[in-house]
């Protein structure tokens, strides 16, 4: 796992949550958490703040 991959999910769950009208709180879901770690162990999910407070911010100024 390189950090343009980290990069990259981090964009996708920015735009994931922003084009399907998630609640932040659900990068935080132990149910999703469990999902990661099963099937794609070496990423690290953001949290809902860095999600409020860079991610979806940054996804806005990339339009």
């Amino acid at each position: 796992w390189t950090s343009a991959k980290q990069d990259n999910f981090e964009r996708c769950i920015a735009w994931l949550t922003a084009s399907g009208g998630l609640p932040f709180m659900w990068v935080d879901n132990p149910e999703w958490l469990a999902f990661l770690v099963e099937f794609v162990p070496a990423v690290k999910c953001p949290s809902q703040k860095t999600l409020a407070c860079r991610l979806i911010p940054k996804a806005v100024e990339d339009l």
